[in-house]
């Protein structure tokens, strides 16, 4: 389960990171309706960006990319934005009537497992939203976050859903997970 604001609309996003709890400097995904809207927010696409996103979206792969200039700075984490165009009809449908991306993140307190069904969202999480759906139980895992870097490798953030099959070759794991990758066990 997720918690999504309009990214357009600043009161929205301090809202989105109250509501959270989340600590100043902690980046939340930008969700975008098609591929086509990259350009409007990143700087570049390193490596083999283009062909990842090819490959992989729509779906649970987020992409952290450097910001185009003009991006508001509480969007970005380090000069970078963390991307995805999601597989959900339901919010790739949302997306595509909104006049912007939506900002996202999971429907939890930071720290905190995310939810798999509606009934694990905190009382407190669903009440200050404007709009709460239950879209019954989901698999409560998180989308894989990779970094694709100029020499054509990626670096993999965060292990979740996107399954990399022949991009696994490509992928280095974060420094601090001491040489090797691993998935998330799922709720």
């Amino acid at each position: 389960y997720g918690l999504h604001v309009g990214a357009w609309r600043p009161p929205a996003r301090a809202r989105l990171r109250e509501i959270k709890s989340a600590r100043e400097g902690r980046g939340f995904i930008l969700l975008i309706a098609d591929p086509g809207q990259l350009d409007d927010w990143v700087a570049a696409r390193p490596g083999v960006t283009c062909a990842l996103i090819e490959a992989a979206w729509p779906g649970p792969l987020t992409l952290v990319l450097p910001a185009r200039e003009g991006v508001p700075e509480d969007l970005r984490v380090r000069g970078s934005l963390a991307l995805r165009c999601p597989a959900s009809p339901l919010l790739r449908a949302t997306l595509h009537r909104l006049p912007g991306p939506l900002l996202s993140t999971s429907a939890n307190r930071s720290g905190e497992p995310p939810p798999a069904r509606y009934e694990q969202v905190a009382p407190e999480i669903r009440e200050a939203c404007d709009l709460r759906v239950d879209g019954g139980q989901l698999c409560g895992e998180g989308s894989t976050i990779l970094r694709p870097e100029p020499d054509g490798s990626l670096r993999l953030l965060r292990a979740g859903l996107w399954d990399p099959g022949p991009w696994r070759r490509l992928i280095r794991p974060r420094a601090d997970e001491g040489g090797a990758h691993r998935r998330r066990p799922a709720n």
